[in-house]
């Protein structure tokens, strides 16, 4: 904080520490009714958090419920304000040694998000081809046989690599029947594909 020439009070922020002009505000799916945009969908995991905080996933698609808009004091200048208008667009990131840095940060970040996605996909296709043969009454248990069919004639070859590391349906199995009963559980099943053993 500091005293202008004109007798008027100053405060720097640092924009790192407090983003304090502009402030940046926008609302999309927040205002939408639709099913897919409810609040309990779109709750995302901790490791998840990343992908969906940056700017790319949050402002990427136009949404006519969208609300933006900066604010910047009235003595300041807008610097922001064409980023708003038709075609225009944030300014280029700098040549630097950190914004190279920081690009290959964010294309590694990326790619570690679309594994993840993957990932989560195949283990959402399992878990469903797993309940679909779940017989009723089972305590959630499926005999060894029926699990491997089920790896051989409903899991993708891409699922069952990406889950399973290219592994044989039988060394799978005995790495899931963990208590040795004959079965696979639900339980198993999902200790077994978030504890990262292939």
């Amino acid at each position: 904080r500091h005293n202008l020439a004109s007798g008027l009070k100053d405060f720097f922020v640092d924009g790192a520490v407090l983003n304090n002009f502009p402030i940046n505000m926008w609302d999309g799916w927040w205002l939408s009714l639709k099913s897919e945009d409810a609040f309990l969908n779109k709750l995302r995991t901790m490791e998840q958090s990343d992908h969906f905080f940056s700017e790319a996933d949050r402002f990427g698609g136009r949404n006519p419920e969208t609300l933006g808009f900066t604010s910047v004091a009235r003595h300041d200048a807008d610097l922001t304000g064409h980023w708003f208008r038709e075609g225009g667009t944030a300014p280029r990131r700098p040549f630097t040694p950190l914004a190279r840095t920081e690009s290959r940060r964010e294309m590694l970040e990326k790619k570690k998000a679309e594994e993840s996605n993957l990932y989560e996909a195949a283990v959402e296709r399992l878990m469903h081809e797993f309940n679909q043969v779940m017989r009723p009454g089972s305590g959630g248990h499926l005999d060894l046989s029926s699990f491997a069919d089920l790896l051989r004639e409903k899991v993708r070859k891409e699922d069952s690599d990406l889950l399973f590391g290219g592994a044989e349906v039988e060394d799978v199995i005995d790495a899931l029947d963990m208590d040795g009963d004959g079965t696979i559980t639900t339980d198993e099943l999902g200790e077994f594909l978030t504890s990262g053993l292939y």
